[in-house]
């Protein structure tokens, strides 16, 4: 990894080593921190979803996903893009940019991480961080709508998130949005913002209170799916299907267990 600073402007960029290509790393340009200069370029798309806008472009030959970090909940009211500065090891774009490297060195399918930028304002920070897309995929809740629940192996999809797991790698917001769908067998996670590695004393952290809170977030998106493929209970309220969630929690749970 490589830093630098420019006044207020903290830089931070993956090294050619240490990610899947490194043609994007080798030609970087600060100015993709820009979305104005990023629309400039090659095929930008302007993304807007959940909380804030993003953009796609392609540079040097690989497509790339510019992002910025925005608050959620009664507090975006109050200020929607600053967050409290504690130290530019603890702001969420730096966390993000080397929870994503480290879990690549690990082999897990993430997202290649490629910059993060972060502008200290005083007392508080904005952050940006740069990602390359991950092509020829879509989201779980897509897949689930456009094709069922029967598109999935939901084993392998539970031995896909329990590699995750099994380095006590805790998502903040694991959901069916966030997971994506290469082929039935074949997923990636993305968006590792808040999400934390869990190692030393704190390692069994996960196991008694993150890993439960992990799995129920993914759960409660899943009951949010149902009502996009037309499974009810008998009760008339939306159920996701309890053999496919045994199925996931199978193929989670061994995938811990061989790694212990």
């Amino acid at each position: 990894m490589e830093y630098f600073k420019e006044g207020e402007l903290h830089y931070l960029i993956a090294n050619p080593d240490e990610v899947q290509h490194s043609s994007v790393s080798q030609a970087f340009n600060i100015r993709f921190f820009d979305q104005d200069f990023c629309l400039t370029c090659a095929d930008a798309q302007r993304i807007t979803e959940g909380r804030g806008t993003a953009i796609m472009f392609t540079a040097a030959g690989k497509r790339l996903f510019l992002k910025d970090y925005r608050r959620g909940g009664m507090i975006r009211h109050l200020s929607d893009k600053s967050y409290f500065w504690t130290g530019l090891s603890r702001t969420r774009a730096w966390c993000e940019f080397k929870l994503l490297v480290s879990m690549a060195k690990l082999g897990l399918n993430v997202p290649e991480v490629i910059a993060c930028r972060v502008e200290k304002r005083w007392m508080t920070y904005r952050a940006r961080l740069i990602v390359a897309v991950i092509q020829n995929s879509g989201s779980l809740l897509q897949t689930i709508k456009n094709h069922g629940y029967d598109a999935i192996d939901w084993y392998a999809l539970g031995e896909f998130i329990g590699s995750f797991g099994a380095h006590r790698i805790f998502h903040a917001d694991l959901n069916a949005s966030n997971i994506l769908v290469g082929s039935d067998t074949e997923f990636f996670l993305i968006d590792f913002d808040r999400g934390q590695q869990f190692n030393g004393l704190r390692a069994p952290l996960f196991r008694i209170v993150y890993e439960k809170r992990m799995l129920q977030r993914l759960y409660r998106s899943l009951l949010k799916s149902v009502t996009n493929v037309e499974v009810q209970a008998e009760a008339g309220e939306a159920s996701f299907p309890a053999d496919l969630w045994n199925q996931f929690l199978n193929g989670y749970r061994q995938t811990v267990i061989r790694s212990a």
